[in-house]
């Protein structure tokens, strides 16, 4: 039995990865904009 659903769900994890990496990168710029 051959299905997608492996790779979909790499792709999910991945994709939460990468919004929660998106979601730190915008907090430390904003971080960043308030001290200077």
């Amino acid at each position: 039995m051959h299905t997608h659903t492996n790779r979909d769900y790499r792709m999910f994890r991945y994709n939460i990865k990468l919004s929660t990496l998106l979601q730190l990168v915008h907090l430390i710029m904003i971080c960043k904009k308030g001290l200077y």
